[in-house]
């Protein structure tokens, strides 16, 4: 309780009232400050403890680590415990590779110091170093040493052009892949973590960061539609009967057939003409078999016509119906019927 004068009144009386002020709360100390206390008072029991609750808050950078490593086995030496004091050893010098103990340490600490010094000398120290990448951005914590498997995961922290910090992690060995947001500047902090979390390897920092450049993000559509592509495979071939070109081959054969037949045909139909213009001086026999002959020249004119344009007609059919795209020219018969017989148009594009 603390008395404090308070202002004097108008009135000029001298009040004195009591001010009472809050005790602050104690913060309980953190456990390596626990664990330094109790050693700097031989208490190794409690020493041990608290620092393997140190070690299993996972919150301790490579510096802290390190000083829980050296105390660790200088406990457990103290204790008796020269493997653990070992194992501590090693753990201390693979992250700390020119670590030592002061001048004038107890033997009992300093032997197996001495042979995790020469355990760290045959395997080497932890290295590790960072990749990485703009398409897709990412970076990717490469573990070129850990002789004692001591990282089991990764952590980075993002900052993608001057936003709020991102926190993202991965799990693996040898190599840990983060994927990264896009961004036109990454800033990166990446960790190796062991399997409390503690950060065992720091990359980069907040005032010298990885950097990544060249991962903008995509552009958004303009909602023009995409061009569509579409493969079709091709049709069987028709049958060589089916053929366009056969077809019309044959309706040309059959047409020069028929205009053949309908000349003929003409012609005897003029000499027959001119044998009943001039029948005095002819047999009835003469002009009976020379009319027989062109009524039967002039039937298979009309028939050939007939077949001429059926043919033909399908031979356009199968041309504009055919599978695939053969040849870009065109040919065209028709049947034509002239004075006294008929004949056959051809026609198209060669």
């Amino acid at each position: 309780m603390v008395w404090l004068p308070c202002p004097r009144a108008r009135t000029g009386a001298l009040v004195v009232v009591a001010c009472a002020l809050a005790a602050g709360v104690a913060h309980a100390e953190e456990p390596l400050e626990k664990a330094r206390q109790a050693l700097d008072d031989l208490d190794y029991a409690a020493a041990q403890s608290a620092l393997a609750e140190a070690l299993a808050s996972g919150s301790n950078g490579p510096t802290e680590l390190v000083e829980i490593y050296k105390l660790t086995g200088t406990v457990a030496a103290s204790l008796g415990d020269t493997k653990a004091a070992t194992a501590a050893f090693e753990k201390l010098l693979a992250l700390s590779p020119s670590a030592n103990l002061p001048p004038g340490t107890s033997p009992k600490i300093a032997k197996p110091f001495a042979a995790a010094t020469d355990h760290a000398k045959q395997r080497g120290a932890l290295r590790v170093k960072a990749e990485t990448a703009t398409e897709p951005p990412s970076v990717t914590l490469v573990i070129e040493s850990d002789p004692l498997d001591m990282v089991v995961g990764a952590s980075v922290v993002a900052v993608v052009d001057r936003a709020p910090e991102k926190m993202l992690t991965g799990e693996g060995k040898g190599k840990i892949t983060i994927a990264l947001p896009r961004g036109r500047r990454i800033d990166l902090q990446l960790r190796a973590l062991d399997s409390h979390g503690n950060r065992l390897v720091e990359l980069g920092t907040k005032e010298v960061p990885i950097v990544i450049t060249g991962a903008e993000p995509k552009p958004a559509p303009t909602g023009e539609p995409a061009v569509q592509i579409t493969k079709r495979e091709p049709r069987a071939q028709r049958p060589f009967y089916l053929r366009w070109w056969l077809w019309g081959g044959a309706a040309l054969a059959l047409g020069g057939g028929t205009a053949y037949v309908g000349l003929q045909a003409r012609s005897d139909a003029d000499r027959l003409q001119l044998l009943f213009d001039a029948s005095s001086s002819h047999s009835a026999g003469e002009s009976t078999a020379l009319e027989t002959r062109t009524r039967r020249e002039l039937y298979l004119m009309n028939a050939g016509i007939g077949i001429t344009a059926f043919v033909a007609v399908g031979a356009v059919y199968l041309y504009l119906t055919r599978p695939s795209r053969e040849s870009a020219s065109a040919v065209a018969i028709a049947p034509v019927v002239l004075a006294g017989g008929g004949g056959l148009a051809v026609g198209g594009g060669f």
